[in-house]
């Protein structure tokens, strides 16, 4: 006899519903910066004495997708739309499949705010309104955690604490990226997602199809000094874990896979490396501190000049640039033999037009300490290694560095990698950092090379009219003209204008002649700069910028860069600075009468 059985079934189908929740955070007028636990609560946000700039009442959020049809036509389809009532919003829909939609919250009174994300049967996505105080934008960005992942075989996933580094009152965005080129050689910056984070924590999941360096940014709203950033190499099927050491500016990423393993942690687990970036951390912040001290002493007295009023954030990267050039600008070789034609230069007159005004701080060097450690272990790598997926990413993570890394072997290596990659692989991630690698190269040797007692090269270049003037017959119709490159983006160089306009005037009708050439990347940027600054003297251009014939036979690798030229072609000096070109010409051509000549240059052409 057969026992009876009872089956009990539980229908329990998936869900096709899917939540999407909007946050408003206002930012405190005070410290520019609020944190999760004061606007939020149980993810209900709380209401905060300060007015809001932006106007809820007005404000829309809508959320959208675009179908395609057979086709091939595309059009945006609304799924819904609502307002925020009590700082959040809140959508819920039926939907059979993952679909990438657009969040939009439009105030009535600029463009609307966008993000995207991606929606599917029984997926939460949050979202955040940040109203930032000026002179800052309004910010919309997914919040906590963005997925887009439709093929689970390409997943990676990045994520991270860290409450560690970010103050309780700072809210801060976290952002993955990686960069490649296309087929016409333009850089490319791929976005695998961008969140606010969410008590401190954050986690990003995309799709990946190749090893790819990612890099992590870490800004700090309100803070526009503050950004810390990681790198990683991800691959499909790979999770990534973010944290924070100690002080140190640069975040530790770790993984259980094998070539983040290999790559990044060479030199990211050398404790040497650690001890210098913790040390350099210290000593920005104690540099900082000195030159804000500085700052309010100068305000007190009344000294504060246009210099002086540049964010903290500005005037760091004006250190690095000037301790950049300082590094790139090539010494005068008064050893060098002169060209055959040029043996009249008095070499022992010649000295370095650039001097070094700034010391570059403490906390720099002890970065290069550890940068310099970083690239010297990626390229063992890249050298030693036989898989050329592996040096690739040794060279996309800094190995041959310009600065730090062993030029004479870097495109050697470049060219070998290119010849045992993938095509395509290698047309979109090593051929144009290989061309770039090399034009630098090229760049520096003509640096060096271009020193007093050499031959200038020789150039044709048009003018604004459209006529090309040739550097051959300026030569010979003028005993000393001054090759200029500038660029309408480059402050220094348009600063240096005034002094020149003193010094054409007084001096041209004594044989002395400028001649500039712009290296913007268009046209209308140099004709709107010159018109500007009217400039009086032989205006050329390059137009492309850096890598173009004439900046790159004058080994052009800052601006602003100027050569003094005889009337034989011989450069007399490089690297010129205004007073100092003022003292050559005083003692060529003697002193002048303040005004003498000033009415010469209007005249010219």
């Amino acid at each position: 006899m057969f026992g009876s059985a009872i089956l009990v079934a539980c229908s329990s189908e998936p869900s096709t519903t899917y939540t999407i929740t909007g946050y408003f955070i206002k930012m405190d007028s005070d410290s520019m910066q609020m944190s999760e636990s004061e606007v939020l609560k149980s993810d209900e946000m709380i209401s905060t004495a300060v007015a809001d700039s932006l106007d809820l009442s007005t404000a829309t959020v809508s959320i959208s997708q675009t179908v395609t049809n057979k086709a091939g036509e595309s059009r945006t389809v609304e799924l819904d739309s609502g307002s925020f009532i009590d700082r959040t919003v809140e959508f819920h829909g039926k939907i059979d499949e993952l679909t990438e939609i657009v969040v939009a919250v439009d105030t009535e009174t600029e463009q609307p705010l966008t993000t995207t994300a991606l929606i599917g049967p029984g997926v939460t996505v949050s979202f955040a309104l940040i109203d930032v105080l000026e002179p800052e934008p309004d910010r919309l960005v997914l919040y906590g955690t963005s997925e887009r992942v439709k093929d689970p075989a390409k997943k990676f996933s990045i994520s991270g604490d860290l409450e560690g580094l970010v103050q309780e009152e700072q809210l801060a965005i976290v952002e993955v990226t990686s960069e490649s080129w296309d087929e016409n050689g333009e850089r490319l910056s791929e976005n695998f997602g961008s969140v606010l984070l969410r008590d401190g924590s954050f986690q990003i999941e995309a799709e990946i199809e190749d090893p790819t360096v990612v890099d992590i940014f870490v800004e700090l709203i309100g803070d526009s000094f503050a950004h810390i950033t990681g790198v990683a190499v991800a691959e499909p099927n790979t999770s990534i874990e973010v944290n924070v050491r100690d002080t140190s500016m640069d975040l530790v990423t770790t993984s259980d896979a094998y070539l983040h393993s290999l790559l990044v942690e060479s030199w990211q687990e050398n404790e040497t490396y650690q001890v210098r970036m913790d040390r350099a951390q210290k000593l920005r912040l104690k540099f900082l501190a000195e030159w804000q001290a500085q700052q309010s002493v100068a305000a007190v007295d009344g000294r504060v000049s246009i210099a002086d009023e540049a964010s903290e954030d500005e005037q760091i990267e004006s250190d690095e640039s000037l301790e950049t050039e300082s590094s790139t600008s090539s010494n005068v070789e008064t050893s060098t033999p002169p060209a055959e034609g040029c043996e009249h230069v008095t070499l022992v007159d010649v000295r370095p037009m650039v001097e070094q005004t700034f010391e570059v701080p403490e906390f720099r060097k002890v970065e290069d300490e550890a940068w310099q450690l970083r690239v010297d272990a990626l390229e063992n790598i890249a050298l030693n290694h036989e898989e050329p997926w592996i040096g690739l990413l040794a060279i996309e993570l800094g190995a041959f560095e310009y600065f730090f890394g062993d030029l004479d072997k870097a495109v050697n290596v470049h060219d070998e990698l290119i010849l045992k990659l993938d095509e395509d692989v290698a047309a979109r991630r090593l051929t144009p950092r290989r061309d770039i690698l090399a034009s630098y190269i090229h760049i520096y040797e003509m640096d060096q090379k271009l020193v007093p007692g050499q031959k200038a090269p020789l150039f044709t270049l048009p003018n604004l009219q459209g006529e090309h003037i040739e550097l051959r017959d300026v030569l010979q119709e003028k005993d000393l003209v001054y090759v200029d490159f500038w660029a309408s983006w480059c402050g220094p160089c348009i600063a240096t204008f005034p002094a020149l306009k003193d010094l054409y005037a007084s001096y041209y009708d004594r044989g002395f002649e400028i001649v500039v050439v712009s290296i913007d990347d268009t046209f209308d940027e140099w004709e709107e700069a010159s018109k500007e600054h009217d400039l009086p003297w032989l205006n050329l251009a390059d137009i492309g910028g850096f890598n173009q014939e004439t900046p790159l036979a004058y080994g052009v690798n800052a601006i602003p860069k100027a050569y003094l030229i005889d009337t034989k072609g011989c450069i007399l000096q490089k690297d010129v600075s205004t007073d100092m070109l003022e003292e050559f010409l005083t003692s060529r051509y003697g002193d002048t009468l303040d005004g003498e000549g000033a009415g010469s240059n209007s005249s010219i052409e």
